[in-house]
């Protein structure tokens, strides 16, 4: 049978053409956001040192985590009550959501930060007992406000359903201006500092933070709004703070693993760790992409209590993530020297690593 037969067969519907596109769509940025993502890694690895590999990994845990806390859980709400406004055509309701949980976000980011940035020699030498880390954790610290802002700026135009511009601003985003500058810096210096790839990631996640607040705020100007009495800051904190509690276990259960090996193992080792995690996580590709079309699409049935849509859609996703993960998974695993290798000989002792984290990614 011919792949268009195939594509046909699996989407006869229009809830299966949107949920198999877009999830298409979404699977695309996710790939250009880990190829940049290797890209980066890969630079690093052939031009930089061990060390380097495992202080930037560890500074990226911090910036995701502090990022985390931040957002207060607010993101998995603001879709769903985007997508209900949206789809009910309220976009002045949704203007002033948005710009309301925006504000909320920044301010707690903004504390965050400045939190990170003065204390780092304490996380530094408390929790890592590593002097090495001081400075790098006070250059990631001033990333954290733009890093939060551009994930709730993604989930904003998730809402509205417009995948691209999510899988952009979510995935790709975050690795597309980092990679141009650590390459300009290869350029045109010479010398190479440990702390190099942390200026090139932070000075591109702060443009871009930049570029999506213009993006939106253009998006959402067209938009009038009356004085209509706005959601509380107190109701949007009520719905969202038990979201952070469940989504702050899912994370420091991905990002723990850096985290310890940061306390406990050298900075070389966790290099090595981290290009095995890489690897592994590339298994993770379909899931995100259908998940990225799926949330919104779950809001909206859930919201109209179409159940039988609901529990259709989420059959057809579970089935289309297992199907497309396998044969992945299967090529890491029975290769996985080759893999590690392209990124250094010294990279390959993270083989069994690898073989263990692509089990776990069935578990």
């Amino acid at each position: 049978m011919k792949l268009g037969g195939i594509i046909n067969r699996i989407t006869n519907s229009e809830d299966k053409k949107e949920i198999f596109y877009k999830s298409f769509s979404s699977l695309v940025f996710r790939v250009l956001s880990y190829g940049l993502g290797f890209l980066f890694v890969f630079i690093i690895a052939r031009f930089y040192s061990v060390d380097a590999q495992g202080i930037f990994s560890i500074a990226f845990t911090i910036l995701s985590l502090t990022t985390l806390i931040s957002k207060l859980g607010i993101q998995t709400s603001m879709v769903k009550w985007l997508s209900n406004y949206f789809y009910n055509q309220k976009t002045e309701e949704a203007k002033r959501l948005f710009f309301r949980i925006y504000k909320l976000t920044l301010a707690f980011s903004i504390c965050l930060a400045l939190i990170v940035f003065f204390l780092a020699e304490q996380i530094s030498m408390l929790f890592f007992n590593k002097e090495s880390l001081i400075f790098p954790i006070k250059i990631i610290a001033i990333a954290i406000p733009f890093f939060a802002s551009t994930e709730i700026i993604a989930n904003y135009f998730r809402s509205k359903k417009n995948i691209i511009l999510f899988s952009f601003y979510s995935y790709a985003s975050k690795f597309v201006l980092p990679v141009v500058i650590l390459i300009v810096f290869g350029l045109f210096f010479s010398k190479k500092h440990d702390v190099t790839p942390i200026y090139a990631y932070s000075i591109g996640i702060i443009i871009m933070g930049l570029v999506a607040f213009i993006h939106a705020f253009l998006s959402l100007s067209k938009i009038k709004t009356s004085t209509e009495e706005q959601i509380s800051y107190r109701k949007i904190l009520k719905v969202s703070l038990p979201m952070l509690f469940s989504s702050s276990l899912v994370m420091l259960m991905w990002w723990s693993d850096t985290f310890i090996l940061g306390v406990f193992k050298s900075e070389a080792e966790v290099g090595i760790y981290s290009i095995a995690v890489r690897l592994a996580t590339i298994v993770s590709f379909v899931y995100n992409a259908v998940i990225s079309i799926l949330l919104p699409k779950i809001a909206q049935y859930y919201q109209n209590k179409e159940k039988e849509k609901l529990n259709h859609t989420v059959q057809y996703s579970a089935k289309l993530i297992f199907l497309a993960t396998i044969p992945i998974a299967l090529v890491l695993g029975l290769f996985p020297k080759f893999f590690l290798s392209i990124f250094g000989e010294v990279y390959k002792e993270g083989y069994f690593i690898l073989i263990l984290l692509l089990i776990a990614q069935f578990t």
